[in-house]
């Protein structure tokens, strides 16, 4: 999905806190659809708007044994809603 936002005028909505990680299909469309109407908002209108992209990869660095990753449009640092971050999955080039 990342390398569809090569293409001019194209966004992505982040959803996967709105509904079940397992379903794309997020149950909530109204937030999913605020979530996209202030993407283009924002980067299409260029009006002022408190964000126009959930946290996205930005990279990593491999320390030892430890991985440590960073985000883009994670002001302060990705923060799980409810106490630790749980339920994060990573994967290599190979999908694995």
């Amino acid at each position: 999905m990342l390398d569809t936002l090569a293409l001019p005028r194209t966004g992505m909505g982040i959803n996967l806190d709105i509904g079940e990680a397992s379903d794309i299909h997020s149950r909530n469309k109204q937030e999913a659809g605020r979530r996209l109407a202030l993407w283009a908002l924002g980067e299409v209108y260029h009006k002022k708007v408190p964000a126009t992209s959930g946290p996205r990869p930005a990279g990593h660095t491999v320390r030892g044994a430890e991985m440590v990753l960073r985000f883009a449009h994670a002001t302060g640092g990705l923060v799980a809603k409810d106490g630790e971050l749980r339920g994060f999955e990573i994967a290599g080039a190979d999908h694995v």
